[in-house]
């Protein structure tokens, strides 16, 4: 099965009416979701493990590089049931987020500004 939030089709479905089109915002990197399960085995926090980073992205201007962990989202931790993906996709091109990144064991918090999604 295939199933969206109303909200979130009710958004695109306004936008789309309202503007002729639909934009999504970008952070620019791909991940792996570091489960409860592997982060326990692991010795490692729950969250996003940045395996790549797009050149010109907003994430690469705001110094996220690969094997950063991103442990929270506008302070939502990421986990099996609070993707990055799901909260980015809530956002517009132009808004900010806050992220909590590990790296190399230290913790500091950034704030990044969404850009537009090329179509």
């Amino acid at each position: 099965g295939f199933a969206l939030p109303i909200n979130l089709v009710k958004a695109i479905v306004d936008e789309f009416v309202k503007n002729g089109s639909v934009s999504t915002a970008f952070l620019g990197i791909r991940y792996t979701l570091i489960t409860r399960d592997l982060a326990l085995l692991n010795d490692l926090p729950q969250g996003a493990y940045i395996q790549e980073v797009v050149s010109g992205s907003p994430a690469e201007k705001a110094n996220i590089a690969p094997g950063d962990i991103i442990t929270k989202i506008d302070n939502q931790a990421i986990n099996t049931e609070n993707k990055i993906s799901e909260v980015i996709r809530s956002k517009k091109p132009g808004q900010s987020v806050n992220l909590e990144i590990m790296t190399d064991g230290k913790t500091r918090n950034i704030t990044v500004t969404l850009a537009e999604a090329s179509q």
